[in-house]
């Protein structure tokens, strides 16, 4: 059913960008009438059919009742997103069959597009229309050829063998091998230390499991971790976690600073940098009025597990060095911030 949804929403949100549905949120008439329309059009041969003089309500009325047949739950009278179990999130994270999955929906994507076009050239569309859709496939086409890269054996060249890798950068610093915890036993020494955390870099002693069948060697300080394919594993040194340093995206957490109880509870290393001149503050996202009780839950939820945050929690007051431990360590978004906002706000109201 969640697939035939979103297959059916991405179809009709290319033909009706003025009406987009979203499988998860529109009202179900509607998705009801997406999904039968994605039916007619793309699994049957109903354009064909209704040329050679089929009647229009009567060739309506048969794939219908053909579709429920098929799809119990596609009723308009019943949601069945309402009675759906929820989907069990797997025990761990496997990247690769994350990759496969944006795959599948890339090529599913790239189908429609191709389809929409044609159809927008037979049926002499403006050039803008076509233009715009033509350059939504290029975008697709690039994304597809992104992810088909981790899927790639080594690629040997004049200058050596070019390794196809997965880094990762951790929202919250601690040991992480690409989504899974290991117990000691489990891993070993890497033979030098993250030039960013200061941490020992530790590898697994044997390849993982990482998805799409494929087993890969896992690295991780507490700031990164790696996948690398078991036989170029011992070629991990220290220049390859400074090369993975230097290509890091600026964190999240420089661009927030929380205020709140006339002090600061998040965002301590930029205020300094902009008191400093090496950032300008029109680059900040500032909230104010956050109350630290509000702040310590959002972080006992999200980040309970992280030893700063545990800290925080065992003692009757907090102090400026574990908030500023806290916004050294754990990056926080704008949208988890807003949140606390919104339930202060909510509080009050009541």
């Amino acid at each position: 059913m969640a697939r035939l949804l979103k297959e059916a929403s991405a179809h009709w949100n290319l033909l009706h960008p003025d009406n987009i549905a979203d499988p998860e949120k529109s009202d179900w008439p509607l998705l009801c009438n997406v999904v039968h329309s994605f039916l007619r059009h793309q699994q049957t041969q109903y354009e064909l059919v209704l040329a050679a003089g089929a009647d229009r309500e009567e060739l309506h009325d048969r794939i219908s009742r053909a579709a429920s047949r098929f799809f119990p739950w596609l009723r308009v009278e019943r949601d069945p997103r309402t009675s759906a179990e929820a989907e069990e999130k797997p025990e761990d994270f496997r990247p690769f069959n994350e990759f496969s999955r944006r795959l599948s929906d890339l090529v599913s994507e790239r189908a429609r597009l191709i389809v929409a076009i044609k159809d927008a050239r037979r049926k002499r569309l403006g050039r803008e229309h076509i233009a715009a859709l033509e350059e939504r496939l290029a975008r697709v086409n690039a994304r597809t050829e992104r992810l088909n890269e981790y899927f790639k054996p080594a690629v040997r060249e004049e200058t050596g063998t070019v390794v196809h890798s997965v880094c990762m950068e951790h929202s919250v610093r601690r040991y992480n091998f690409a989504g899974r915890e290991l117990a000691e036993s489990y891993t070993r020494s890497a033979g030098f230390k993250c030039p960013a955390c200061g941490k020992t870099v530790m590898r697994s002693k044997v390849p993982m499991e990482v998805g799409a069948g494929k087993r890969n060697v896992a690295f991780s300080c507490h700031c990164l971790s790696l996948l690398m394919e078991p036989a170029y594993a011992a070629r991990v040194r220290i220049a390859t976690w400074q090369e993975m340093l230097a290509g890091r995206p600026e964190k999240q957490n420089t661009s927030i600073i929380v205020l709140g109880d006339n002090r600061v509870l998040y965002g301590h290393e930029l205020i300094r940098d902009i008191a400093e001149g090496r950032k300008d503050a029109e680059d900040a996202t500032i909230f104010r009025d956050v109350q630290l009780a509000a702040f310590q839950a959002l972080l006992l939820v999200r980040y309970g597990d992280h030893e700063c945050v545990r800290e925080l929690g065992e003692r009757d007051e907090v102090t400026t060095e574990q908030l500023k431990r806290i916004s050294a360590e754990i990056i926080l978004t704008a949208a988890e911030i807003e949140l606390v906002l919104a339930a202060q706000e909510a509080e009050l109201r009541n």
